[in-house]
């Protein structure tokens, strides 16, 4: 299964993003890499996940979706970089 990088930037800061991140996670097992990004594995194409993320966001907000490969490098996060390891 591969791994994809899910990164958002709601340029507006403070809005509930809840809905958003909870359509993220229901894809499969996620870590989370900073405030607006998580990696997620799951077989689901990158071009299905941006179709179901724009029901929740804002036109003007910036998604990205990519397909992540190793190898990689983590500092600061050690089971960020566990967990990256496994699945990667």
């Amino acid at each position: 299964m591969a791994v994809r990088f899910i990164s958002y930037d709601p340029n507006e800061p403070g809005r509930d993003d809840t809905a958003l991140v909870d359509v993220i996670k229901k894809y499969g097992p996620w870590a989370k890499l900073s405030d607006y990004s998580y990696a997620v594995e799951t077989s689901v194409r990158p071009e299905t996940i941006m179709e179901r993320l724009k029901q929740d966001i804002e036109p003007y907000d910036i998604v990205c979706v990519i397909t992540m490969a190793g190898p990689h490098c983590v500092h600061g996060h050690d089971d960020l970089d566990d967990w990256l390891s496994r699945k990667l």
